[in-house]
């Protein structure tokens, strides 16, 4: 049977996964961009932008699963993996750094200049912050 669903069937059909982390963790998250469709037209600020999706759960039987969003911005790249738990006893945050970039004032040498962020997620909240 056919989903109708716009939203579900935009992300399932455009998404790509950045970053996944390692069986090491014990909480599993995986980092993925969905992009816009279309292409530049001439100027940065009419590229297609992409939306970053930090999905996370935990490693039980009846897992407990949260999904985080960020906001629309051009070309959200994954940089690494800050923090990850790796013992039961410890904090379940994980911790990462991603980047988006935003088009530069004009008469600057470039279209792009990144911004960077430290987002902290676990299967109750998260929060994110300039870098």
């Amino acid at each position: 049977a056919a989903v109708n669903n716009a939203k579900l069937t935009e992300i399932l059909s455009n998404f790509s996964v950045l970053a996944e982390t390692p069986q090491t963790s014990t909480l599993f998250a995986r980092v993925l961009r969905v992009q816009a469709p279309g292409e530049c037209d001439g100027s940065a600020s009419t590229c297609p932008k992409s939306t970053l999706y930090i999905a996370v759960s935990t490693a039980d039987e009846y897992p407990i699963q949260k999904l985080y969003q960020l906001p629309e911005g051009y070309n959200w790249a994954f940089i690494g993996w800050e923090e990850l738990p790796e013992d039961r006893n410890q904090p379940k945050n994980v911790v990462l750094k991603v980047k988006v970039q935003k088009p530069s004032k004009a008469g600057e040498k470039t279209w792009w200049i990144d911004e960077t962020f430290l987002v902290t997620v676990n299967e109750q909240a998260g929060s994110w912050l300039n870098y």
